[in-house]
């Protein structure tokens, strides 16, 4: 939503918000230069009562964004931290276009907890979408708007770049350690049609919804897994299918025999051990 304001887009933004907030009297835009273009409005010393805010603009539309938010967390206490060495105090405003999840939210709690002296507000990416459906005149007026056509023409770019980005993860997977580990536990573990059979349907069962297309290459990534080429895996979703222990609906691959799947699970739990965890991470993307 904010990708395409980029830094100098968003401390406009967020300038504007806070003269609705605050009142333009001792809010002053800060020059955007420096090395991070650094802190994006300081209030003036004698005007009682003005937030120092201090904005950071990442484009977030990305395969995973656990680093940004990482990021924020930590640069956010970095804030605090300089904001308490050069002596301030008073409302303090961190804004990020980047979202917090609940850990992160209990994170950021635990940090302004540790720094009393100000009155802290995080404004994240929820934050700000909340403020535009308030000023919606700002929201006109800064974020583009766009027809259903070219939502649908940004969104199946967005799916494309999605879905490059997994395919590479994948590649990645199946260099690593951790896989060529499993790989060989599974290949030593599964030696007739009936094992390889019964394992396959516990990664299924692990990492289901499984497409017949393989739009998100997990098939590819088990055949790779297993050791095994693409007719031999026919062989076994056929042998599944027949066996019901399976359905094929439209492009979903289902398990319907829990009993026997759970079954099949829990003997790779027990070969596998924590290289299943990292294996089905690195699978789903987590």
């Amino acid at each position: 939503m904010f990708d395409e304001l980029g830094d100098v887009g968003l401390v406009d933004t967020v300038n504007l918000i806070c003269h609705e907030l605050y009142g333009e009297a001792g809010l002053v835009p800060y020059p955007t230069k420096g090395k991070d273009k650094g802190i994006d409005s300081k209030h003036v010393a004698a005007e009682a009562g003005k937030p120092h805010i201090q904005c950071k603009w990442r484009e977030v539309a990305t395969y995973d964004d656990r680093p940004l938010r990482k990021a924020m967390l930590k640069t956010f206490e970095e804030e605090l931290d300089k904001a308490r060495k050069e002596g301030r105090s008073g409302k303090f405003i961190f804004v990020t276009n980047v979202r917090r999840t609940p850990t992160d939210i209990t994170t950021s709690e635990t940090t302004m907890t540790a720094y009393a002296e100000f009155d802290i507000e995080y404004w994240d990416f929820a934050k700000l979408r909340h403020l535009m459906n308030v000023y919606e005149d700002i929201q006109e007026k800064m974020l583009p708007a766009y027809t259903t056509r070219e939502l649908r023409k940004r969104k199946d770019e967005l799916d494309k770049r999605e879905a490059e980005q997994a395919r590479k993860a994948k590649e990645q997977l199946r260099s690593s350690p951790d896989f060529q580990t499993a790989a060989l536990k599974l290949k030593r573990l599964h030696i007739d049609w009936k094992l390889l059979a019964d394992q396959y349907l516990g990664f299924l069962y692990l990492v289901e919804p499984v497409y017949v297309d393989d739009q998100d290459h997990v098939r590819e990534v088990m055949r790779d897994l297993f050791a095994i080429d693409g007719a031999a895996e026919q062989q076994v979703i056929a042998q599944l299918q027949a066996d019901g222990r399976i359905d094929i609906t439209g492009n979903v691959i289902t398990v319907m025999n829990a009993k026997a799947a759970a079954e099949a699970t829990e003997q790779i739990v027990q070969h596998l051990g924590a290289d299943l965890e990292k294996i089905i991470t690195l699978i789903q993307g987590a």
